[in-house]
């Protein structure tokens, strides 16, 4: 009975305030309806029928313009729950009527929830006809605000015992979008506590994930993660500054500066949302067209940026607006071709996307009145970009396994060539293997070649010779009788020197070597050999650690130092030879020879190209290798190592 007395009286005072206006402002025919504030709630939202509206194109109305008869009249009824302009340079002129019917005398606010307005002044009629002003907004400095917070906030006076007609300018170059409602300060409080909660665990949901980015990039120095970095930071600082934080925290004495940090970091995250779509999505490689409308979108960002502190702020957002709203359009457009194109991460990129736009939508449904405008809904822009970065956190890790199975293919393939070629190596070794085996049998049977016809030379050519001219020599008593003696003359001579060339045929082809007998290489004789019919003073030197050698090696290294030693003697001009040879199962076999001729001429034919060949196959062919130091008139150095096959 007791509510239905109080909601009885406050109709009969809802209709006498109304009719009382009526009467006493003729030029306010037509005026909304007041707002009765009652005991029943502690807030009361100020929107639709409550409100008159007339729009200062100018900006220039004052409060005694927009009382005078002449504009009182040019004010319009409301018909939306919140009051939306869009984007627009107009000021507007908010004309609302209070009756209350508190008991409490609590204390009231009238609570603007748009952090950005820069300018909101409402007007309180006195007595005397003049006006009390309380100013607030992102264009006045703190320290001066009545009502010191991140929000606008404006002090109410009421009186119960008649209605109040108040007047609120509000001014933004850009969104006018303004949401009011009449608040006791007790639930302004418990609504600002509710809201620094969220956001301080969206804060915190977006630290983790900067941090695991941070990781992410510096561990894999991929450049994708060092964009999701910079969309994650400058998304949540942008959010930071669209909701007055970094206005009350930083800049709360320096509007312009306030200003300038929205534009900033909403203009950064709108280029790092580009670019690290670009990146995630390679739209390089799936979308090559989208790829590069979205880089001209990266451009058309960069440019704007230096350009923020002199641009007109309405035309600079503007101009935000449709580079973010292409770019979001070509976002989502492109993530559906990638996927289409086989990019399975980008599905959830994809999703992303609709999470942010659902977002948008819900908070227009609820600014148009349609859905119920409670907390949650009037932050739901936190909760889309956090959906938003828990659906790109998926796409990541979906990209992570594409990867993943990516290496892991070509991992196998890797492996699956390198077991191809390991085995074709293998045969190939064995092939040189098996070659070498054969050039060593090829070089053992060409030495016993050698060695066979030297000794047939020696014991057959060169014995029968040396008959012929001992018999010749013989006969030399009977061909005086005769007086043939000058006429066989020539022919003992050509004896004479076809035994001594039949010797040297003999000797050259002669090759002494070590088959485990310990018979050690005779280089001595050889060299003898070669210095008695040169002239060419020769030096031999050699060690062997073994006193029976078992080295096959060795036998080659002979060859190498016989053919070294026949090019000296032959076209060095030298007056001294040194050969020197040192063979032990620790340091392998070393061979230098030495002279100290004119050098090597390669146009004087010094041995000729052939020569030198034979001796660097003969030493690859055991596994060693041979060195020619030339040094033009100071003679030739010729070094050979190779691994001793006894060690």
């Amino acid at each position: 009975m007791g509510s239905f007395v109080r909601v009885k009286d406050t109709l009969i005072l809802h209709i006498l305030c109304s009719a009382l206006l009526l009467l006493c402002c003729p030029g306010m025919a037509g005026a909304a309806q007041p707002l009765v504030i009652t005991d029943t709630a502690e807030s009361f939202h100020l929107g639709g029928p409550s409100l008159d509206i007339l729009e200062d194109k100018t900006a220039a109305l004052t409060i005694n313009d927009v009382t005078s008869p002449e504009y009182a009249g040019r004010f319009q009824p409301n018909h939306k729950k919140i009051v939306n302009f869009g984007m627009t340079q107009s000021a507007f002129w908010l004309r609302f009527t209070i009756a209350s019917a508190d008991s409490g005398n609590r204390s009231w606010l009238l609570f603007l929830d748009q952090p950005l307005v820069d300018q909101a002044d409402l007007y309180q009629a006195r007595a005397d006809g003049s006006f009390t002003v309380h100013r607030a907004g992102a264009a006045v400095l703190m320290s001066r605000r009545e009502l010191p917070s991140r929000n606008i906030l404006l002090p109410l006076a009421l009186d119960p015992s008649s209605p109040r007609t108040l007047y609120l300018r509000v001014w933004i170059p850009g969104r006018a979008q303004f949401p009011l409602t009449v608040m006791t300060r007790e639930a302004y409080r418990n609504l600002e506590f509710s809201r620094q909660n969220l956001l301080s665990a969206y804060s915190g949901f977006m630290l983790s994930f900067i941090l695991l980015a941070l990781f992410l990039f510096l561990l894999l120095q991929n450049r994708t993660y060092l964009y999701f970095l910079l969309y994650l930071t400058t998304h949540l600082f942008s959010q930071l500054a669209l909701h007055g934080y970094l206005h009350s925290w930083l800049f709360a004495e320096q509007p312009w500066l306030h200003q300038q940090s929205v534009l900033l970091f909403w203009n950064l995250a709108i280029i790092a949302g580009i670019a690290f779509a670009r990146h995630f999505l390679q739209t390089g490689s799936y979308a090559p067209l989208l790829d590069k409308l979205l880089r001209w979108s990266v451009m058309a960002g960069l440019v704007l940026l230096p350009l923020a502190p002199f641009a007109p702020p309405l035309l600079f957002k503007q101009l935000l607006n449709s580079i973010m709203m292409a770019a979001s359009l070509l976002v989502i457009i492109a993530s559906a071709v990638c996927y289409r194109r086989g990019f399975s991460a980008a599905l959830y990129f994809l999703l992303s996307r609709i999470a942010i736009y659902l977002g948008a939508l819900v908070f227009t449904l609820a600014n148009l009145g349609l859905i119920p405008a409670t907390l949650t809904i009037q932050n739901i822009f936190l909760f889309s970009s956090a959906i938003n970065v828990i659906f790109i956190a998926l796409a990541l890790g979906e990209q992570y396994k594409v990867l993943n199975r990516r290496v892991n293919g070509l991992i196998n393939e890797l492996r699956s060539e390198i077991n191809e070629r390991t085995a074709a190596n293998q045969a190939l070794e064995a092939e040189i293997t098996e070659r070498k085996k054969l050039e060593r049998e090829i070089v053992k049977i060409t030495d016993e070649e050698r060695r066979s016809i030297s000794h047939e030379l020696h014991d057959g050519l060169c014995q029968e010779l040396t008959a012929a001219r001992l018999r010749f020599d013989s006969l030399s008593e009977r061909f005086a009788e005769t007086g043939l003696t000058t006429e066989v003359q020539p022919l003992g001579r050509l004896l004479e020197e076809s035994v001594e060339h039949a010797y040297s045929l003999s000797r050259g082809l002669w090759v002494t070597d070590s088959k485990g007998t310990g018979v050690p290489l005779d280089l001595w004789e050889q060299g003898r050999q070669l210095s008695q019919q040169s002239g060419i003073r020769i030096e031999v030197e050699q060690k062997q650690g073994c006193v029976a050698c078992c080295s096959d090696n060795l036998s080659q290294v002979q060859q190498i130092a016989r053919e070294a030693l026949m090019n000296a003697v032959k076209h060095a001009n030298a007056t001294s030879i040194i050969l020197r040879i040192v063979c032990t199962p620790e340091t392998g076999i070393l061979l230098e020879v030495s002279d100290n001729g004119q050098g090597f001429a390669p146009q004087q034919g010094r041995g000729g190209n052939m020569g030198i060949r034979i001796m660097k196959h003969r030493a690859s062919m055991i596994g060693g290798t041979l060195k020619i130091a030339d040094r033009t008139g100071e003679g030739v150095r010729v070094i050979c190592n190779a691994p001793c096959c006894g060690a």
